[in-house]
């Protein structure tokens, strides 16, 4: 894991108006050197810092996420996960109705699918087939009783 040593310091002394930026390290054996260098230097090694500091904060995150187990996760987690055995139930359920709209006739489905899927209106669907309202109404009730009736059914069998 990466660790932060700090290998110098900054700092900056005013004197008069003017601003002086003095940069602090050990040398090669070890004996305490102070620098002045120009601000753009200066600035440029406190930039570093602050991308040092980011990184650092990042490989913490990502420790302590590769750190948590499974229950710690789930804990933390907004929303309970969902057991495998109601995964396959709803995978199924999901499917079932798919075949049963996949059953219905080509212009119950398509009525079917503009009102619940696009949001249209029965109004709209009925001007765009050149019927009324009603027929349309009718179709979509029909297609809603037969989802209803599926899911019904599925329910009774694996007694959801």
């Amino acid at each position: 894991m990466y660790t932060k040593e700090r290998i110098y310091t900054r700092r900056i002394l005013n004197i008069g108006e003017k601003e002086h930026y003095y940069i602090s390290f050990k040398d090669s054996v070890g004996s305490a050197v102070e620098v002045e260098v120009e601000k753009g230097v200066y600035d440029a090694m406190r930039e570093f810092e602050l991308i040092d500091a980011r990184i650092a904060r990042s490989d913490k995150r990502h420790v302590e996420h590769f750190e948590l187990s499974d229950s710690e996760i789930e804990t933390r987690a907004i929303r309970e996960p969902e057991t495998t055995e109601n995964a396959v139930l709803s995978r199924a359920l999901s499917d079932e109705i798919v075949s049963a709209i996949d059953s219905m006739p080509a212009l119950q489905r398509n009525r079917f699918l503009l009102f619940r899927s696009k949001g249209l209106t029965l109004k709209e669907i009925a001007d765009r087939e050149g019927r009324c309202s009603s027929a349309i109404h009718y179709s979509i009730k029909c297609a809603e009783r037969k989802i209803k009736n599926v899911y019904k059914k599925f329910s009774e069998e694996t007694e959801l």
